[in-house]
């Protein structure tokens, strides 16, 4: 059986679901991971903000471990042109090296798993989870092609869907595809041609999903998820109001569901549920 670890990378305006999160994974991932590993920005990896997670050292038996932006990867983003935090978050998630394992499971910090997951197939081979198509996919065929080569392979689903299963060993294979010799090549190239006029934006998993659905299609097994997408804009989610998602998520059949938190002029919540 192929050992994994967790990797979540996490905000504060997330740290109110970042336990149930956690705890859920680790009720229902098949197999349970090795351990958890989550990065957290500089300014919250502090006294006050270990405390106030100190209850994550353990979920169900599981180590918990913590790590700050910098001491995962030591690049400046204030190089990024765009969105910085947000590409910086997709650097963190791919070019980790914090777990023992080839394979690691990230999971976004907004995503909790309600029902049985299984992460490979009978045969081993790790499960590539999709979604229904995403908008702007576009910009991330762009970067792919720039970057590795490849460009559309396919329209029918997204890869964007809140947890994917990476290799380190694929990633080292993806970054000598683009004809560069490491991760912090592979980061300047990026920061180089990522921009909002030219409609070229990385996503990690869109990028990743789509170089081993080409050159890996037989070691992974495509998997569609049925979750669905909750979002409340100008406030944070509270322990009653996860709950109740939670709750209506569950009843209404779903085996995932993404509380996602946005800052706009609006307070009223919205939905999106994808079959």
């Amino acid at each position: 059986m192929n050992e994994y670890e967790v990797v979540i990378c996490s905000h504060p305006k997330d740290f109110t679901k970042l336990t149930k999160v956690v705890r859920m994974a680790a009720t229902y991932l098949e197999p349970a991971p090795n351990r958890f590993n989550i990065i957290v920005p500089d300014f919250a990896y502090s006294d006050v903000y270990k405390q106030r997670l100190g209850m994550l050292e353990t979920a169900l038996g599981i180590p918990v471990k913590f790590y700050s932006d910098s001491q995962v990867l030591s690049q400046d983003r204030s190089k990024i042109k765009y969105r910085k935090n947000w590409i910086f978050q997709q650097f963190l998630t791919l070019f980790n090296d914090i777990t023992d394992t080839d394979y690691y499971l990230d999971i976004k910090s907004d995503a909790i798993i309600l029902k049985p997951f299984q992460v490979f197939d009978k045969e081993g081979n790790p499960r590539l989870f999709v979604s229904r198509s995403e908008g702007y996919k576009e910009y991330y065929w762009n970067f792919s092609k720039k970057m590795i080569g490849l460009d559309q392979e396919q329209d029918e689903y997204s890869f964007i869907c809140d947890i994917m299963m990476f290799s380190k060993k694929k990633i080292k294979a993806m970054i000598e595809l683009s004809g560069l010799e490491s991760s912090d090549e592979f980061i300047e190239k990026s920061i180089e041609i990522i921009d909002e006029e030219s409609r070229t934006w990385l996503s990690e998993y869109e990028l990743y999903g789509n170089y081993v659905f080409k050159k890996h299609s037989d070691l992974y097994k495509i998997k569609k998820i049925n979750r669905k997408i909750l979002g409340i804009e100008d406030k944070s989610w509270d322990s009653q109001m996860i709950f109740h998602s939670m709750g209506r998520c569950l009843y209404e059949g779903f085996e995932m569901t993404a509380l996602n938190s946005w800052t706009t002029e609006k307070s009223e919540p919205v939905a999106e549920g994808e079959e």
